[in-house]
């Protein structure tokens, strides 16, 4: 039974391509408290035609109230908490703090050197364009971690490296999620490749953004 008491919030996972949000999602999604879309929502049939036209070009428009007609008819109304996550909101965050209210962030980076690899390895682009995309992604990570409200930072290094303490910021960030399941850390296969690799990237990336960052 939801508790009226609390009112039904957004939450938008704000993470690039190949970082982790879809772990994050699982893990979120396993409250009762949570409504999560049966997909990325850029993907959901009735919008994905002017949600993938140019996902990563800030300068097109998007017909926000209609996006959020046809998202709202996905998730289940009468749960606390109702969960998005495409990559591409990490550039419209504008328009959906404009839209959707009361709403919360949840924002995530991970190693920009493992982030490059897997585009290329995914999408086989050359190093040029992997690099240039990266540091797009995490200027405007560090963007939405300054001037965004209601906001929770972590990178994907310390979600997997204790995933148990990340749990227990989630709870404590988002009202009425209550318990999310127990989460393991992802195959061998999955993990950085150097257990410091998290610290290295200091260098040009301001990280203490993602260290205990709640507004």
């Amino acid at each position: 039974m939801r508790d009226k008491s609390i009112t039904k919030s957004y939450v938008f996972i704000l993470c690039p391509p190949y970082s982790g949000s879809t772990v994050l999602w699982k893990l979120i999604s396993t409250s009762i408290a949570v409504s999560s879309l049966p997909k990325e929502g850029q993907f959901i049939p009735e919008v994905t035609e002017f949600m993938r036209q140019a996902p990563w070009n800030a300068d097109v428009k998007l017909p926000w109230e209609k996006i959020k007609e046809v998202w709202d008819q996905y998730w289940d109304q009468d749960k606390l908490l109702l969960v998005e996550k495409s990559p591409p909101n990490i550039i419209r965050t504008c328009d959906i703090v404009e839209h959707f209210s009361p709403v919360y962030f949840i924002v995530m980076i991970r190693n920009p050197y493992a982030h490059c690899e897997g585009l290329m390895r995914r999408n086989k682009w050359d190093v040029q364009k992997a690099a240039k995309f990266t540091v797009k992604c995490m200027r405007q990570q560090a963007e939405n971690a300054d001037n965004l409200d209601n906001t929770l930072c972590f990178t994907y290094e310390e979600f997997t490296g204790n995933p148990e303490r990340i749990c227990h910021k989630i709870n404590l960030f988002l009202p009425g999620i209550g318990q999310v399941g127990r989460y393991h850390q992802h195959p061998g296969k999955q993990h950085i490749r150097h257990a410091d690799d998290a610290t290295r990237y200091s260098l040009r990336w301001p990280h203490h953004r993602f260290v205990d960052r709640t507004f």
